[in-house]
């Protein structure tokens, strides 16, 4: 079980050092959400 745990957290570790590399989340971070994805409001009703 605690291998587990390791494995877990050098993974989300990984995958913040992938993150600050690339920046992946600071496009995003400034952009309204209404920026990012059509509200569910504005989905055609059928």
């Amino acid at each position: 079980m605690f291998i587990g745990y390791l494995i877990g957290s050098g993974l989300m570790l990984a995958a913040a050092v992938v993150a600050g590399i690339w920046g992946i989340a600071s496009r995003r971070e400034r952009k309204s959400l209404e920026d990012v994805a059509r509200p569910l409001s504005a989905a055609d009703e059928h």
